[in-house]
């Protein structure tokens, strides 16, 4: 998913002169499978603090959860993904101390890790990510 979200924002926002799109995928491929996760887990290890669609809140990535079941839509049965788990570490600006992003991450293994339900769902309602352009990403076709 990273790989071809990359290979969109590149494509539509730098120009690259002399750059096919199959070059440009092989480069995104290779971020996404090589250097991304090292990122994320850094990224966690740190606490840093990111916004999504600057909004105004905080987010820190509090867990890296590898082949974790969830449903995908209406289906009946239950894909492994790799998910990435985040914490809302608040609304300060320009952006939340680091004891704040630390106890966000850390709330989320004492108290919300253990509400988890076993029964997860994902719908896509709200996401820019077609439902069924993520199934296809999640079952790896």
């Amino acid at each position: 998913m990273t790989s071809a979200l990359l290979f969109q924002l590149l494509r539509r926002d730098i120009h690259f002169e002399d750059l096919d799109d199959e070059t440009l995928q092989a480069l995104c491929t290779y971020a996404a499978d090589e250097k991304f996760p090292d990122e994320l887990e850094d990224a966690r290890r740190h606490y840093t603090a990111f916004q999504i669609a600057k909004k105004g809140e905080h987010f820190v990535i509090a867990e890296i959860v590898k082949r974790d079941p969830y449903f995908l839509g209406d289906e009946e049965h239950h894909s492994l993904i790799d998910m990435v788990i985040l914490a809302s570490a608040g609304a300060d600006s320009p952006e939340p101390p680091k004891k704040n992003r630390k106890a966000a991450a850390k709330k989320w293994f004492a108290e919300d890790r253990k509400n988890r339900r076993n029964d997860r769902r994902f719908t896509g309602d709200g996401w820019e990510i077609g439902f069924e352009e993520l199934k296809s990403w999640a079952s790896g076709s």
